[in-house]
């Protein structure tokens, strides 16, 4: 777990001086980010505040929704990196070629979770003119899924 943080902290080094930089604004300009975010959406938190019993301020919430979306980015590079190609096949009602190899790289070897099923990502055109269906069958931990599309669709495997 801890090499799988590290590696991810090691890629999205950019994204994570963005959000250090992103807090710590926030952290030294507190008042008036809140100030200025709350006359910007005309924004009162006093139900909230009352009902939690807790100050609550429009940048505490910004805050927190950075946090959760950070938190869901990680989860889900986690959760991708335990995917696993098991067959892919493009074809037309006439002809079948296995693609397994290719998918096997971009998913496995790249960490591209979303691409564009086509021709170029299918390593050729098994048949010009005619389109195409792709099949995958893959793992996510000890789940197997089992999935198909249309030529130029978008696939998300997370």
């Amino acid at each position: 777990m801890f090499n799988l943080i590290s590696k991810w902290c090691n890629k999205h080094q950019g994204l994570l001086s963005l959000i250090a930089v992103i807090v710590a604004i926030y952290l030294n300009w507190a008042d008036s980010v809140n100030s200025w975010i709350s006359s910007l959406f005309n924004v009162s938190l006093k139900g909230v505040t009352e009902f939690l019993n807790q100050n609550v301020t429009i940048g505490t919430l910004f805050l927190l929704l950075l946090l959760y979306l950070i938190i869901k980015f990680i989860w889900k590079y986690l959760k991708a990196s335990e995917i696993v190609v098991i067959k892919a096949t493009y074809y037309t009602p006439t002809i079948i070629k296995d693609i397994t190899k290719e998918i096997k790289k971009i998913v496995e070897e790249k960490k591209q979770f979303s691409f564009q099923i086509d021709n170029v990502a299918a390593g050729g055109d098994p048949q010009y003119g005619v389109p195409k269906k792709f099949d995958i069958d893959y793992k996510v931990g000890k789940t197997n899924i089992s999935k198909t599309y249309s030529e130029n669709e978008w696939i998300d495997l997370v």
